[in-house]
């Protein structure tokens, strides 16, 4: 399949066709791919793709950035697959500089790989962007809700953060939490066997019931 695609990536006409599944399955095969001949046709294929459409903000909601980045300090045995690693994260990087911080905030959460960062994921961040998130009938919050269970502690960590931090700035973000069921599912998470995951559950839960929840 990953040869395949790298052979429509030369056709102008199929250049619509890798949109989602095609796009997401590139990527996927770099990030996963056991050998290296399976990487090389991926990457040539993504980079035949890049600045085309909107795929790199595809790629970047995929996780393709982080990927490369890794794979910047891999040694491989072929310079055509380090070259294509550099330009395609170069060409990413660009992308992703220029986009604000609700916008990166919106594709990590699309993508479901969250980080902590200085930047999203800050007191600063949801006091100045609380309110954006009512777009689309508050979908990046309910994404938020879903991920509180995810497998990764670090992920349900996060996820538990923001969904405290977003109750502290939207004015009725308790009412609007409970209605969507964070709260309980927050409170499950109270004996959760990862130590952080427990922390931060705390203080979801916390912010959301109290309104002292600074001295728990």
């Amino acid at each position: 399949l990953c040869f395949a695609l790298w052979a429509l990536s030369f056709c102008e006409d199929a250049i619509p066709m890798f949109a989602e599944d095609p796009l997401r399955h590139l990527c996927q095969s770099v990030t996963n791919a056991p050998r290296e001949k399976v990487v090389r046709v991926g990457l040539a294929a993504l980079r035949n793709l890049v600045g085309k459409q909107q795929f790199n903000g595809s790629m970047i909601e995929f996780g393709l950035l982080k990927t490369l980045a890794n794979l910047r300090h891999h040694q491989f045995g072929d310079d055509d697959v380090a070259n294509d690693v550099k330009e395609v994260y170069n060409a990413l990087l660009a992308d992703f500089r220029v986009l604000s911080s609700f916008e990166r905030y919106a594709q990590e959460i699309s993508s479901g790989q969250l980080e902590w960062s200085n930047t999203i994921h800050t007191t600063k961040f949801w006091r100045e962007h609380a309110r954006e998130f009512e777009y689309n009938d508050f979908a990046l919050i309910k994404r938020l809700i879903r991920l509180l269970d995810d497998e990764d502690p670090q992920v349900i960590a996060i996820a538990c953060y923001d969904l405290g931090e977003f109750v502290r700035f939207y004015p009725n973000g308790k009412s609007l939490l409970k209605t969507l069921g964070a709260k309980d599912k927050a409170m499950e998470l109270l004996t959760h066997e990862n130590e952080e995951v427990q922390k931060y559950a705390l203080a979801c839960v916390s912010k959301i019931m109290l309104n002292n929840w600074e001295f728990v």
